[in-house]
């Protein structure tokens, strides 16, 4: 005779709940689901902050480092350099690319770009305000005497 083990008497039978019962464990259930959608909105929306953080924070390691090394136009630099290598590297590997990218690119150094193309003293003689004029010691008035009477004659300073 075989007996029968009294758990699988319970799992055999079905048992009958009371409707409330039932609602409320209906309820509950979608609750949870509730808070788990809203958990996980808010762990992607943090997710995402945290990545464009620390795509700011690179592009500010990338443009100290481009101002260290000198270069006029950090914003550019940091947009030329490859950002998955540099979050790997960290800030030697920034150094090297931003060395890398001002061998090929030397005009990111600046040099003579903005300034002037042209001398000051390009053969034209120098144009005087009044104001210029009262402010001169009569020794500088002298040496440039010429070119101050001509002007005067002509009405060009004001």
């Amino acid at each position: 005779m075989t007996q029968e083990n009294p758990e699988n008497q319970e799992h055999n039978t079905t048992q009958k709940f009371d409707e409330s019962y039932v609602k409320e464990l209906r309820q509950e259930a979608a609750n949870y689901r509730t808070k788990l959608r809203d958990a996980e909105s808010q762990l992607e929306q943090l997710q995402q902050e945290k990545q464009q953080f620390e795509e700011e924070m690179l592009n500010r390691d990338i443009e100290m480092a481009a101002k260290e090394a000198g270069v006029v136009d950090p914003q550019t630099a940091a947009k030329l350099i490859d950002k998955d290598s540099a979050k790997e590297g960290g800030r030697e590997n920034i150094q090297q690319q931003l060395n890398q990218l001002v061998q090929e690119k030397p005009f990111l150094k600046g040099g003579d770009i903005g300034r002037p193309s042209n001398p000051g003293d390009n053969g034209q003689p120098k144009m005087y305000s009044r104001q210029e004029i009262e402010q001169m010691s009569p020794e500088e008035i002298n040496s440039d005497w010429e070119n101050i009477s001509e002007q005067m004659q002509k009405g060009l300073i004001r």
